[in-house]
């Protein structure tokens, strides 16, 4: 009798093991590309630009560009400018601008974790007009009174990521939706 309810014990625990592997693997984005590049003693110059390199072959499908930024509390403001570079395949450069906000107005930190605070932000689709190989290169930009900050500290690390689904502030993914087709 004992060793049949053991039997059962065990299958039901290796059933849920199954699903929440299942679970948590469709809940995960397809990356297309994901590097993450660490900030050494966790303090972003504004002199190191962090260059991304990827290739492109499909110019027509549409793809979700976005960065994961690792933060602590020693960040020291409520949100982080970001200049976006990129470099096309034909040498020509585009120049953006991007804001995150990392932290709530009453000082509590937007991203997940314990010391270390996580927060993805994607931009809106895009498609990439040539094929062949790109640079992203992000460039911090943070001013604090109009006064630029030439050594950010509590930037742990900063990941830029392509995907083909919309990905939240925890790094899933959301549904793309479905349109009818008339």
């Amino acid at each position: 009798m004992q060793k049949k309810i053991f039997k059962q014990k065990w299958s039901l625990a290796i059933v849920a093991f199954v699903c929440m592997v299942f679970f948590m693997a469709c809940n995960q984005p397809n990356y297309f590309y994901f590097e993450n590049q660490d900030i050494e003693n966790e303090v972003w110059t504004v002199n190191n630009q962090l260059p991304f390199h990827f290739t492109v072959e499909d110019t027509i499908k549409p793809y979700y560009v976005g960065f994961c930024v690792r933060y602590t509390q020693q960040y020291p403001a409520q949100n982080m400018y970001v200049f976006l570079h990129t470099t096309l395949p034909n040498g020509m450069i585009m120049h953006d601008t991007i804001l995150t906000d990392l932290f709530y107005l009453d000082g509590s930190a937007i991203g997940k974790g314990q010391r270390i605070k996580e927060l993805y932000n994607t931009f809106s689709p895009l498609t990439f007009p040539l094929k062949g190989k790109y640079t992203m290169r992000l460039e911090q930009a943070v001013r604090i009174d109009t006064t630029a900050i030439d050594s950010l500290k509590g930037i742990v690390s900063i990941g830029l990521y392509i995907t083909e689904n919309q990905v939240n502030k925890d790094g899933k993914y959301t549904q793309k939706k479905q349109t009818k087709k008339q």
